[in-house]
C-alpha cells in the first residue's frame, strides 16, 4: 500500500514539475515576445487575428485558457498572421493595432470567469477593446 502512495506522490510532483515549467515556458514566450510597434506595423498588408488581454498574473486557469486560445488560433487559422497583446499593454498598443487593422481582421479577447464587476479592471478593459475596435 505504501509503495503505490510512494508512486502516486512520485507522479503528482513529476506532474506539477512539469506544470511549472510550462508555465515558466509561457510567461518567458509572453514578457520576451510582446509585440512592439515594429512588429504591429509589419502586419499592415497580411490577415491577422489579434488575441487581447491576455493574462501576466500566476492564475493557472487563466493561464490554461489562454494557452489553449492561442493553440486553437495557431492550428485553425493558418492563413492568419496572430498577434498577442497582453493585459499590461492592451491600452500602449491599442491606437498602433488600429492602425493596421484591416477588413479581414479578427480581434479575439480573453475568455475565462473574469466577466462581470468582480474582477473590474478586466471588464473595464474588455469595455475598453469593444469600443475602441466596434468599427474594425
Amino acid at each position: 500500500m505504501q509503495t503505490k502512495t510512494l508512486k502516486n506522490l512520485y507522479k503528482s510532483s513529476k506532474d506539477i514539475y512539469n506544470t511549472l515549467n510550462f508555465i515558466l515556458g509561457y510567461f518567458k514566450y509572453v514578457i520576451l515576445n510582446i509585440n512592439n510597434d515594429k512588429n504591429i506595423s509589419n502586419l499592415k498588408n497580411k490577415k491577422k487575428i489579434i488575441l487581447m488581454q491576455t493574462p501576466l498574473h500566476g492564475n493557472l486557469g487563466d493561464q490554461a485558457i489562454a494557452y489553449a486560445e492561442k493553440k486553437f488560433i495557431i492550428e485553425n487559422f493558418k492563413d492568419y498572421a496572430f498577434l498577442e497583446v497582453s493585459f499590461s499593454n492592451v491600452l500602449k498598443k491599442a491606437k498602433n493595432i488600429k492602425r493596421v487593422l484591416g477588413k479581414d481582421d479578427v480581434i479575439f479577447i480573453h475568455g475565462g470567469g473574469n466577466m462581470g464587476d468582480m474582477y473590474l479592471p478586466e471588464e473595464l478593459l474588455r469595455r475598453f477593446i469593444i469600443k475602441y475596435f466596434r468599427n474594425s
